[in-house]
C-alpha cells in the first residue's frame, strides 16, 4: 500500500507516522485491559458504493472527531492495534481492517535478537529471511506463538469480533526480505487461518517488473495472491507524467498501464479486488480531483471490485518520494471534502 517503487520496503513501513503508533502501542500494553472507552454516538452512514470504502487512517489512539466524521460516510476503518479495533466497533464501522504489522515485526524483532552476527543489509533492508539461518521454520513458530497473543489481546479488549478482514502482507513481492518465495506466502495465509479461521484474509500487491539494482536484492516481479487468501489487494498509484486527467486514461492505467500492479492482473484470480485509491498530497498540492472522480465513478460500475480504500488520511504521515514529499489528505480539508463528497445523490 505504499508508493511503489519509490521508497525502500518493510512491512512496517506502510505509514510514514507508525512512530507515533508504536508508542501508542507501549501505552496501550500499560494500560489496565478493563478499562472502558467512552461510548460515541455515530450519525448512520450513508450508502456506500463498495462492500469495502475507507480512509486509511491508522494515527489515533481516541475516537476523534476526524473519525466521527469518516464514520458518516465511509463503512470501513483500519486498526494496528486492539485498542484501535475497540475504537472503531465503538463508532459503529461495519468493516474493520487489522493491520499484523506490529505482529510481524515482533517475530523479526526475536529473531534478530537471537542473532550472534549482524543481518545483512541491502538498500538500508535487513535481509532477514537470507541473514538469519534456518528462518522459514523459526519465522513460523514464532508466527503462530505471535498469533495466539493478538487473538487473546483482541478477545480481552472485546473487538475480535468486529474484526471481519486482517491484512496481512503489503507488497510482499518487494519484500522478499521477508518472504521470499511464493511457498513462504502461502503458508503465510494458511498458518493464520489456523489461529483466526473464521477471519477474512486480504494482501496488497505490487512488483518491480523490470531489472534493478542487482544489490536490491528484495525486489521482484509478482507474487501470485495465496490459495487460501480471501481477497485481493492492488494499488495502482497514478503516474501523472503518463496519466492525463481524462476518464479512458485513468480506467487505462487503473486497469492495465500501471507496471506495478494493476486490476486487470488481479481479475485473473477470481478473487474480490479491493483497490487502494490515490489519495496523497505531494509537495503541498492535492491530486486533481479529477483523478479520484474518475477512479471512484469507473471502480463502482466494476461488480469485481469489492471495496475502494483511499491512501492515505492521516496528517502526520510523510514520505520521500520521486514525485516530491507524500503527506496524508488531511492536510488539506478541502480535498478531504471533495472526497467526502463523492457518491452523493
Amino acid at each position: 500500500m505504499t508508493q511503489t517503487g519509490l521508497t525502500s520496503k518493510t512491512v512496517i513501513t506502510v505509514v510514514a507516522g507508525m512512530t507515533v503508533i508504536v508508542a501508542f502501542f507501549l501505552f496501550w500494553k500499560s494500560f489496565p485491559q478493563n478499562s472502558q472507552i467512552e461510548d460515541v454516538a455515530s450519525p448512520a452512514p450513508r450508502e456506500s458504493s463498495f462492500e469495502y470504502y475507507g480512509w486509511f487512517a491508522v494515527d489515533y489512539s481516541t475516537p476523534t472527531e476526524d473519525l466521527k466524521r469518516i464514520r458518516a460516510y465511509t463503512n470501513t476503518g483500519f486498526a494496528v492495534v486492539p485498542l484501535q479495533a475497540k475504537i472503531l466497533k465503538g463508532l459503529g464501522f461495519k468493516h474493520i481492517v487489522y493491520m499484523t504489522a506490529f505482529t510481524d515485526q515482533a517475530v523479526l524483532d526475536q529473531l534478530e535478537t537471537g542473532m550472534s552476527t549482524p543481518i545483512p543489509v541491502s538498500y538500508e533492508v535487513k535481509l532477514y529471511a537470507t541473514g538469519i539461518p534456518g528462518y522459514r521454520e523459526k519465522y513460523f513458530a514464532l508466527y503462530r506463538t505471535k498469533l495466539e497473543e493478538l487473538r487473546r489481546s483482541l478477545e480481552e479488549t472485546g473487538s475480535l469480533d468486529a474484526i471481519d478482514l486482517f491484512y496481512l502482507a503489503d507488497e510482499p513481492a518487494i519484500q522478499r526480505n521477508i518472504y521470499p518465495d511464493q511457498e513462504f506466502l502461502d503458508r503465510t495465509v494458511v498458518e493464520f487461518k489456523r489461529v483466526f479461521g473464521d477471519k477474512k484474509t486480504t494482501m496488497v500487491f505490487a512488483q518491480y517488473p523490470e531489472p534493478r539494482d542487482p544489490r536490491a536484492v528484495w525486489a521482484g516481479p509478482h507474487f501470485a495472491p495465496p490459495p487460501a487468501l480471501d481477497i485481493v489487494g492492488t494499488d495502482p498509484y497514478m503516474d501523472f507524467k503518463k496519466v492525463s486527467c481524462d476518464t479512458e486514461s485513468i480506467r487505462s492505467w487503473l486497469y492495465e498501464r500501471n507496471p506495478a500492479t494493476n486490476i486487470h492482473w488481479a481479475k485473473q484470480f477470481g478473487k474480490p479486488i479491493i483497490v487502494i485509491g490515490d489519495a496523497q498530497i505531494r509537495d503541498g498540492k492535492e491530486l486533481d480531483f479529477c483523478y479520484s472522480k474518475a477512479t471512484f465513478d469507473i471502480l463502482k460500475a466494476d461488480k469485481d471490485v469489492a471495496g475502494l480504500i483511499w491512501y492515505q488520511y492521516d496528517k502526520s504521515y510523510k514520505e520521500a518520494s520521486d514525485f516530491g514529499e507524500l503527506s496524508g489528505a488531511a492536510n488539506d480539508p478541502e480535498f478531504v471534502r471533495m472526497i467526502e463528497n463523492l457518491g452523493r445523490k
